[in-house]
């Protein structure tokens, strides 16, 4: 038998971590109370965790990867010494991470209303860095008129608020309604 240990991450929200852990290929269960992991005999071992792997997804001589929530609401990851030699290790934790910061940049991007538009991935001299598009919401004026209802060529929403010390009044591409809003504010 391997012997199980556990390694602190900064994982918080259960939610992202599942979709990142489906996202590597891995069906991930979820129990509320902890579910006892299984060791590559096939039998119940004492550690429990909240969100596992099991076994049969990692390889038929594996032991079950377990998630378990610590005191401080993050998520260490448990891990046996077989697993870990087989390539489980805190490599691995950094692509389970990466992809749990993915996640987690979607669902905040969502709640502030953003909507996403693409992903890529750009070669940097740090290497490689994933970014997101997202352009925001069309969010409605009082009289029941959304701020950015006119899409230019590029597809990005055209601001209706006229450049503010200028002649020409047309309108003029923004990302975003606060970026413009603000701008407004500081020229008054």
């Amino acid at each position: 038998m391997s012997k199980y240990s556990e390694t602190a991450t900064t994982v918080r929200n259960q939610a992202c971590l599942v979709a990142a852990l489906s996202e590597l290929g891995y069906k991930a269960e979820v129990h509320a109370d902890g579910a006892a992991l299984v060791g590559y005999e096939g039998r119940e071992r004492p550690e429990r965790a909240q969100v596992i792997i099991r076994r049969v997804e990692i390889g038929p001589a594996s032991n079950d990867i377990g998630f378990v929530r610590r005191p401080d609401g993050t998520f260490g990851a448990v891990l046996s010494e077989y697993d870990r030699g087989i390539g489980f290790d805190e490599k691995w934790l950094g692509r389970v991470h990466q992809a749990y910061k993915e996640q987690q940049t979607l669902v905040d991007a969502k709640a502030k209303g953003y909507i996403f538009r693409g992903r890529e991935v750009v070669q940097t001299p740090a290497g490689p860095q994933v970014r997101y598009r997202h352009h925001a919401a069309r969010l409605p004026r009082a009289g029941g008129v959304a701020h950015h209802d006119r899409v230019g060529r590029s597809g990005l929403p055209l601001c209706k608020i006229p450049r503010v010390g200028l002649r020409n009044t047309e309108h003029r591409q923004c990302q975003s309604r606060e970026l413009c809003h603000k701008r407004v504010r500081r020229a008054r």
